[in-house]
């Protein structure tokens, strides 16, 4: 088995996966941490298997409704954006501190559910659902900075190469000018897109409910390849050493070849997969309706294991850093699971919580349904 042998490069005081000996002042700027959707902060040092049952709440602050987004977590600031719970219309985009959840700024809008944010350019970038668009905001100040109006709900803007790439309910992935917000080129897919893209080495990865992953040049627009699965994907693909994974409707997990298109595998689940994938060490971990977390081996597809939650996992979706599998559950429950052996380490009881994590510099920071931001620390000495 992969795992038998533990973690490459493994630390032999707590058998967590090794921390790369250079790691620069790392941010999480976007929905799963990377372009590529990994999940995966490789240069986290202070939360592990043996710390991370210390967790303690550092702050949680109010942001006004219901927190369904992911946070980002850039320079020392917390960005996110809220759905609607008082019947009004209102949400928010903000800007907290990382240190102390003080509000810095905070924008409202009306008639507009909103997705996940990403920070990049010094914009804060947020797909709407109810207008169809995408808005721009200066990330120091909150100030507008442009929108785009597309043909449907807008989903998890994401920036490479002075381009936003964005999904949207018409089923079109857009790109955008990052300075302008003005469409570059568009390329149309027979069915919804309702999670953020992934990209590497050039090319946009992105699944429909039409049931198919589409691999799209991102400069160009151009079709590189498609490949079906046997249900709608609504969660985010991941790609990592050469494979895109996925999860779909019909119940489980694909690996396709990241250059062709080629099925490596797929494997079933009890049910539904909303959830994203994060991949590391080897692994692809993923969250379920029928109210598990699973491990699989990277290269085979083989579970490796799998962990029950209180409830259903609906678009909640795996963080993972040194050793630790971090998931929310609709039990209204944060977990954290050991990402060898999948036994439970911590848990922490909120709202509902549906959005990823953020992991960083000892910190664990999740939205909730009611309405908080949380940030979890270890204790002070």
């Amino acid at each position: 088995m992969l795992l038998s042998l533990g973690w490459p490069g493994a630390s032999a005081d707590t058998g967590a996966p090794a921390v790369p000996a250079r790691c620069a002042s790392v941010t999480w700027p976007k929905f799963h941490f990377d372009l590529r959707n990994s999940g995966h902060n490789p240069c986290e040092r202070e939360l592990g298997p043996t710390t991370v049952g210390d967790l303690t709440v550092r702050w949680a602050a109010q942001t006004g409704g219901y927190v369904e987004s992911s946070p980002a977590v850039v320079d020392g600031v917390v960005y996110g954006a809220t759905g609607t719970v008082d019947g009004t219309g209102r949400t928010f985009e903000y800007a907290l501190s990382a240190d102390t959840g003080e509000t810095i700024w905070r924008r409202q809008q009306y008639g507009a559910a909103v997705s996940d944010v990403t920070v990049a350019g010094g914009m804060v970038l947020v797909g709407t659902n109810d207008d169809h668009k995408v808005r721009a905001f200066d990330a120091a100040t909150g100030t507008r900075v442009w929108s785009f109006i597309g043909g449907g709900a807008m989903n998890t803007p994401v920036v490479y190469k002075s381009r936003v790439y964005v999904g949207s309910a018409d089923g079109r992935l857009y790109a955008l000018d990052a300075a302008s917000g003005h469409e570059v080129w568009s390329y149309q897919t027979g069915s919804l897109i309702e999670a953020a893209p992934a990209i590497s080495h050039g090319v946009v990865y992105v699944g429909s409910n039409d049931e198919n992953l589409y691999a799209i040049d991102a400069a160009s627009g151009a079709l590189v390849w498609s490949a079906p699965t046997r249900g709608e994907i609504v969660g985010s693909a991941a790609v990592a050493n050469g494979r895109v994974f996925v999860g779909s409707g019909d119940h489980s997990v694909y690996a396709f070849d990241a250059e062709s298109g080629a099925l490596d595998w797929a494997t079933p689940t009890r049910s539904f997969v909303g959830s994203s994938p994060a991949v590391a060490w080897g692994m692809v971990y993923v969250g379920s309706l029928d109210r598990r977390v699973y491990a699989f081996d990277q290269t085979t597809g083989a579970i490796v294991w799998s962990r029950v939650t209180g409830d259903v996992i609906v678009g909640a979706s795996p963080a993972v850093a040194n050793g630790v599998v971090y998931i929310g559950s609709e039990d209204r429950t944060i977990y954290a699971f050991d990402a060898l052996t999948g036994g439970r380490l911590w848990s922490f009881t909120t709202g509902d919580i549906i959005g990823d994590e953020a992991v960083l510099d000892g910190v664990l920071y999740v939205g909730s349904f009611d309405g908080n931001i949380y940030a979890f620390g270890l204790p002070a000495d």
